[in-house]
């Protein structure tokens, strides 16, 4: 993984761990006081905390390295965190029923993609706003499935939720 790559994935995991955990209590799904100390004493217990805590220790820890790295006890935090996030939150914020439309969501999004990246299909924003910013580093040195992965990856629910409806109105359209 590249040095750019390596900071784009950390961002990602900084940018909704904490975040999850704010959302999470808006919902009633838990309160700070569920998370446990072991994690709280070292990450903290808010968005803003975890954010500001994990970036430090990564300026701390990578320092004159030409790598991205962790402290142990921050690393072993995150994975808990993210444990405590699965356990207390993503098996608990949906039914079933938005389980499998979420998954029908994502992989018709994922499959079209795909297609998209096969065919070259330059009117297809995976092409358009994605890979038109990224490096031919990046370009040639990943498979489409991964392409296709990490924009996914990056998408906000209101983005995934659009582009499933265009895809729908589209494909509608072209059978009228």
């Amino acid at each position: 993984m590249t040095l750019e790559g390596a900071v784009v994935r950390i961002s990602d995991l900084i940018a909704y761990l904490g975040r999850d955990i704010e959302d999470a209590k808006r919902m009633s799904l838990i309160d700070f006081v569920d998370i446990p100390t072991s994690i709280s004493s070292n990450l903290g217990s808010n968005n803003r905390e975890i954010v500001n805590t994990i970036v430090m220790d990564i300026i701390k820890t990578s320092k004159d390295k030409n790598y991205i790295m962790l402290s142990q006890n921050i690393f072993n935090a995150i994975v808990d965190l993210k444990k405590f996030n699965y356990e207390n939150i993503y098996y608990k914020a949906y039914t079933k029923e938005e389980k499998d439309k979420l998954s029908l969501m994502l992989n018709t999004l994922f499959n079209k993609y795909l297609s998209d990246l096969k065919n070259h299909n330059k009117d297809s924003n995976i092409i358009k706003s994605y890979l038109s910013n990224m490096s031919d580093n990046y370009k040639n040195n990943n498979t489409n499935e991964r392409i296709v992965i990490d924009y996914i990856a990056g998408m906000t629910d209101d983005y995934v939720l659009r582009e499933y409806n265009n895809y729908l109105k589209n494909k509608h359209n072209k059978k009228e």
